[in-house]
């Protein structure tokens, strides 16, 4: 789960991008099925769907892309993917994770 502060500089969407293709190389490397959703908040949380990471790449990256400003709600951000990740019953809880991308300025 991706969670990006779209209210931050292109730096971190840059950085969530590089995660990305790091990540599809790992999975492809070993194997693995990985499923990828997004939150980008600004004053309020907008999210995807999960995606496979190898037959929607680029559809991830759009998520990722997707231009909304003004304001950050860090905790819309947060509160949206732990709910898409708890919602998500046929993963288990110790194989999900949760990347925060943000300035940090609220």
């Amino acid at each position: 789960m991706f969670v990006l502060d779209k209210s931050t500089s292109v730096q971190l969407e840059n950085e969530a991008l590089e995660m990305l293709k790091e990540l599809q190389a790992q999975a492809k490397k070993n194997g693995a099925k990985v499923k990828v959703g997004v939150v980008i908040f600004n004053k309020e949380a907008h999210k995807s769907d999960f995606m496979d990471l190898e037959t929607q790449y680029d559809a991830i990256a759009a998520a990722i892309r997707e231009n909304i400003s003004s304001g950050t709600n860090l905790s819309a951000g947060i509160l949206a993917g732990k709910k898409m990740l708890d919602e998500d019953t046929q993963v288990a809880a110790g194989r999900k994770s949760l990347v925060l991308l943000s300035d940090g300025i609220t």
